[in-house]
């Protein structure tokens, strides 16, 4: 049996490997699941023959603490990084469900516009935050993207690998003169081991390439001789896309992907930020809406006609409100936005906990097997992954905050229900442990656990399930009041206490 095969099994912590799933070019990739929850996760193991090159090692390290630190929802998120004698070094991270872009990419090249775009503009998000942040990533390729349908959205992009990222503020690991990265969309700068020229730009030329296959079908340069090809990557200027779709010929698309595949890292465009602004201006062009109007002449009207000259925190508010679309008509969270069209002119954390005062009178107040109920439960999931990408700032801080508060003043199995259509958020290591309620915590590793099945078994016996209002329509003792005051509520049932 081989080394890989005899990891089957093996615990680490309370995930259990259950089967392998894939090799990488230093290591194998395992599917673990949650000892007691059954919640999959990915285990990727440094192969053993690399367990003593240092630079391997750093690179592997380097990965974890560029995914620990990226915390946002276009980015695989790692929940723990340790050595292990019988395992090696490993990574935990989110098990990713969908295709790998190289697998859509077989079936759908050449692309339709709409969906090559939401793919590219969800690309840049990730990338942003990443270069925002320091963090180069380097090797970008369609093997290193995730490709997912999930519920409020039509697609969920997934970036990762950082494995062979550039940590501003830490030392090299490529020495000048080497390559790093994969051929067809290395920049010229890497072909060339410019290691002092590498940075965002480079990510951008590796956008331009995929953005150009998605497109067309094809890479912009390719030879099956690898010098061949970095002589191309150097020194040869691809055809423009209209050559082999003419009906992009001559378009603002056409053009942004050639200033992007620019051989002078300085006419390339500036940032992630301004790739993603030209891509809805150039997809506007197409006739291809990737952010939706603000100003719809149907029933759903969320305001004024958005201005071409658009804030990346107006950018993400329109994202915000295009997911919302499908679950917001005739609820509160409409009503709220029709009365007040500037809200979309808010800032995104304040936009996002102005929504959260409706979306909790349903929750609290609908039946739970309604429509209304299961709508503001998707809403509430929206704003939520907002709020996570982005948990550093000190508003959504806040909004993770009212969400606590408002998670333990609903009765028993609405907090259930809730937490259900949460359960992604829930794993995440920014969400407060203390804005769970008392059968369930979150753990900053990401893993969730739950109270022993017995205690929750004794404690609902004891305690029947009360609504909020139930709650304040009881007697209640000084200790009771004071845990109102304080928004201590729980879930008992206070029949039995001394007044």
């Amino acid at each position: 049996m081989s080394k890989s095969q005899a990891l089957i099994g093996q615990r680490i912590g309370n995930l259990q490997i259950v089967e392998k799933i894939g090799k990488g070019g230093v290591g194998h990739v395992y599917r673990a699941e949650h000892i007691s929850l059954g919640t999959p996760y990915a285990v990727k193991v440094l192969g053993s023959r690399f367990s003593k090159d240092t630079t391997v090692m750093e690179r592997f390290r380097r990965e974890a603490i560029a995914c620990a630190r990226l915390r946002h929802p276009n980015v695989v998120f790692v929940t723990d990084f340790g050595l292990k004698p019988e395992l090696g070094i490993y990574i935990i991270m989110e098990f990713l469900e969908g295709r790998s872009l190289t697998a859509v990419l077989e079936d759908e090249a050449p692309m339709e516009l709409e969906r090559a775009g939401r793919i590219g503009l969800q690309i840049c998000d990730a990338l942003e935050a990443a270069h925002q942040m320091g963090i180069v990533h380097r090797d970008l390729k369609p093997d290193n993207i995730h490709v997912r349908s999930v519920v409020g959205q039509p697609i969920l992009v997934k970036v990762l690998d950082f494995g062979i990222a550039l940590l501003t503020g830490q030392s090299s690991l490529t020495e000048a003169g080497t390559t790093v990265g994969s051929p067809h969309y290395m920049s010229p700068e890497q072909v060339q081991g410019f290691a002092d020229k590498i940075g965002p730009c480079s990510d951008v030329y590796a956008l331009g390439v995929l953005l150009y296959q998605m497109l067309t079908g094809t890479w912009p340069l390719w030879s099956d001789d690898l010098f061949t090809l970095c002589k191309m990557q150097v020194m040869e200027v691809p055809a423009p896309i209209g050559a082999h779709r003419p009906s992009l010929a001559g378009s603002r698309l056409e053009s942004l992907v050639a200033s992007m595949l620019a051989k002078d890292t300085k006419a390339r465009p500036a940032s992630m930020d301004a790739v993603a602004r030209e891509l809805v201006e150039s997809m506007k062009e197409q006739q291809v809406t990737l952010m939706p109007s603000l100003h719809d002449q149907g029933d759903n009207d969320f305001g004024p006609t958005q201005a071409t000259d658009i804030s990346t925190e107006q950018f993400r508010v329109l994202h915000t409100l295009q997911s919302l679309a499908k679950y917001i008509e005739g609820t509160p969270a409409e009503e709220l936005l029709d009365a007040m069209p500037g809200m979309s002119q808010l800032p995104e954390a304040l936009f996002r906990t102005a929504l959260l005062g409706p979306i909790s009178a349903e929750l609290a107040s609908r039946p739970i097997d309604g429509e209304r109920f299961e709508k503001a439960r998707q809403q509430l999931a929206i704003l939520t992954q907002g709020a996570l990408a982005r948990a550093n700032e000190a508003g959504n801080r806040r909004f993770l905050l009212a969400l606590g508060t408002l998670l333990r003043g609903l009765a028993r199995q609405r907090q259930e229900q809730v937490c259900a259509v949460l359960e992604d958020a829930l794993k995440h290591p920014a969400f407060p442990q203390d804005a769970m309620p008392d059968w369930a915590q979150v753990r900053t590793t990401g893993t969730w656990k739950k109270v022993e099945a017995e205690d929750i078994a004794q404690d609902e016996a004891q305690h029947e399930p009360f609504s909020l209002m139930d709650k304040l329509r009881q007697p209640v003792s000084l200790q009771s009041f004071r845990a109102v005051l304080t928004h201590n509520l729980t879930n008992r049932n206070n029949k039995g206490s001394k007044h």
